[in-house]
């Protein structure tokens, strides 16, 4: 059983049991009347069993007979920050087995226009799809497969759209799954697909399927929930937001729109293996990562890795630590320090470690190649090998920080990116002001390695750049590299 498979099931128990079964179904009823997370579910006359629940997930302290007022928005705030990830509608399949929707969704489910579209786009293959995408298929039909709402939204503006969308979409996956695929050279025939290229088979045009368009998010969507254990009508939410907010990480090859955003437990690599799992291969040569590990009598020179090359390399350096870095400019004053440095101390290069420290720079979110550099580092570097990250005190930085330290919980730490140092350097070095809509993202974020962190950046509502500390990270860089040397730092 998977992560989330663990999730829905914990969810179901907590959830199912009876002091919930009121205000849920109150909750159910709002949603359904306001077409939105919104208003309040009113349990009045509140019974000791619901007490108890309802006091315990939200810690309050509501005595029977009294009414409880539950906001929508609350609850769902609450929802995400608890050991269950799920959205309210996400939380109504788990436990109803159906789809919550509106009354105007419902009407429109029941709009014989909209059936027809599934009638047309069957229609061009009889028999002929595969199980799984007929099932799929269906439960859009029926409003609760995944990609369902990118279907709803943009049948509701353009039916023509959402067919042709569909039809991409639909023939993409014909072409994966039942063998329609007759790309081969001179009798060499191809076992993996670039997603242009399956573009181009799938609608005439290469971009058709990138991220960006409805049939690139309705193919994805269908590729997500046939990896997974069950079909919770997620449909990626988190993926369509309201245009506030920044691109926090994925390849530029998927043609992600810059009003778009990947939430925190889907980074780079974690898409790219849900195409690779389609026999879809991605742009392995635009995803970059740069590292320098020090090495005896030699000057700072960095690597620049593409995602193929890392993929590829046999042999892997043994690391005592991960230095990792957000920015470039920092990486290279760095390095440049690191140079003036070991001229300085020339001669003591034959005490270097067999497992120096390593410096990475991701330039930004952490890309695919990063991530896979880190991931196979840590294979030949221990289990004890720390990552120690420091980015940006921003939305992007943080949201960087809480990827890597979902994907490596174990290795996590974070370098000079906490309350302690925000609040040291803010005084003399404040950055650019939060932007409004920043600042209500900045409130959301769950930052595990230091709680009070995002509170505290909320409240003096400024930005700090790794530049204006690069003096400490420097300190920390060369201590880690003098201890391996041999050699006693001077400062």
């Amino acid at each position: 059983m998977n992560r989330n498979s663990e999730a829905s099931e914990r969810a179901r128990a907590y959830f199912r049991r009876p002091g919930f079964r009121r205000m849920l179904s109150l909750m159910w009823q709002k949603y359904e009347s306001l077409e939105r997370v919104g208003g309040q579910a009113i349990v009045e006359r509140a019974t000791a069993e619901e007490c108890e629940a309802i006091n315990l997930f939200f810690g309050w302290d509501y005595k029977p007979g009294e009414t409880i007022r539950v906001s929508l928005k609350r609850f769902e705030e609450e929802l995400k920050d608890s050991a269950f990830p799920f959205r309210l509608k996400e939380l109504h399949f788990l436990l109803e087995g159906t789809p919550l929707q509106t009354k105007s969704e419902k009407r429109m489910l029941q709009n014989t226009e909209w059936c027809r579209l599934f009638t047309s786009v069957r229609g061009e293959y009889g028999t002929e799809l595969s199980v799984f995408v007929s099932e799929w298929l269906q439960r859009l039909e029926e409003g609760f497969g995944q990609g369902c709402r990118t279907l709803k939204e943009l049948f509701m503006t353009n039916p023509a759209e959402a067919e042709t969308a569909l039809r991409h979409a639909v023939r993409a996956l014909d072409i994966l799954f039942t063998g329609n695929c007759n790309f081969s050279v001179g009798g060499i025939s191809l076992r993996t697909i670039r997603l242009p290229v399956l573009a181009a088979m799938a609608s005439g045009d290469s971009h058709a399927l990138d991220w960006k368009q409805p049939a690139g998010r309705l193919l994805f969507y269908a590729l997500r929930e046939r990896q997974s254990d069950d079909h919770v009508p997620v449909d990626m939410d988190n993926f369509e937001t309201d245009g506030n907010e920044t691109i926090t990480s994925l390849a530029s090859s998927y043609g992600l729109s810059s009003d778009k955003t990947v939430p925190s437990e889907v980074d780079t690599l974690a898409m790219r293996e849900i195409y690779r799992s389609a026999g879809i291969s991605d742009d392995d040569l635009s995803s970059l990562v740069y590292v320098y590990i020090p090495q005896p009598d030699k000057l700072p020179e960095p690597n620049v890795w593409t995602l193929r090359q890392v993929e590829a390399m046999k042999e892997f350096p043994g690391c005592s630590a991960l230095y990792i870095v957000e920015n470039p400019s920092v990486f290279s004053t760095l390095l440049d320090i690191t140079e003036q440095w070991l001229q300085k101390e020339a001669g003591s290069g034959s005490l270097l470690s067999s497992a120096p420290p390593a410096l990475l720079c991701t330039s930004g979110p952490a890309s695919a190649a990063a991530l896979r550099w880190i991931q196979r580092s840590l294979g030949h570097s221990g289990e004890t090998c720390p990552i120690y990250y420091s980015g940006d005190f921003d939305v992007q930085g943080l949201t960087m920080g809480i990827t890597l330290a979902h994907r490596f919980p174990d290795h996590f730490v974070p370098w000079r990116f906490d309350t302690t140092l925000y609040r040291s350097i803010i005084a003399n070095h404040p950055g650019p002001s939060f932007e409004p809509a920043a600042l209500s993202n900045l409130n959301k974020l769950y930052i595990p390695w230091d709680e009070q962190l995002a509170s505290e950046m909320t409240s003096y509502k400024v930005k700090l750049f790794q530049e204006s500390f690069v003096s400490l990270l420097a300190q920390d860089w060369l201590q880690a590299c003098s201890i391996l040397r041999g050699v006693k730092l001077i400062t």
